[in-house]
């Protein structure tokens, strides 16, 4: 896309711009997987992970299923002791989910 600006009735270029989409940090409770989750997949949960970081303490909690995924999590920008990403169970029954290695 090209910024211009109006000299003399002519429009002159000043620069070229590259938009990329940005994710806001992470900060609170997010579901995977099931109806209307916040994110379809681990995949797709540790993408925005590794790209945005966390601003408060992270929780997924992951609904029922197999999820026949593989993933890096990366260093996690804004993590610390007190700011810590936790994936858990959201029916509370860690056997009903499957991450199969």
């Amino acid at each position: 896309m090209d910024i211009a600006t109006q000299r003399l009735g002519r429009l002159q270029p000043i620069q070229r711009l590259n938009f990329t989409e940005v994710a806001a940090s992470l900060c609170g409770a997010y579901t995977i997987g099931g109806s209307n989750p916040d994110f379809a997949t681990f995949t797709d949960a540790v993408a925005v992970l590794n790209a945005a970081g966390i601003s408060c303490p992270v929780v997924f909690n992951v609904r029922d299923g197999e999820y026949n995924e593989q993933f890096v999590i990366n260093d996690i920008a804004g993590s610390s002791e007190v700011n810590t990403v936790t994936f858990q169970s959201e029916s509370g029954d860690s056997t009903a989910v499957m991450l199969p290695v």
